[in-house]
């Protein structure tokens, strides 16, 4: 299917909780919410 899309995002948990229902509205479906201990640079 070309319609379906994949994109892997890392934010902040407050830019994440903001934007939620604006990602819904624009069609955003599955999302996986996954806690980061630690994050390599």
């Amino acid at each position: 299917n070309n319609d379906v899309v994949a994109i892997h995002v890392v934010s902040s948990e407050t830019l994440f909780w903001e934007t939620m229902e604006q990602l819904k509205a624009l069609g955003a479906s599955s999302i996986l919410v996954l806690p980061i201990e630690k994050m390599m640079e």
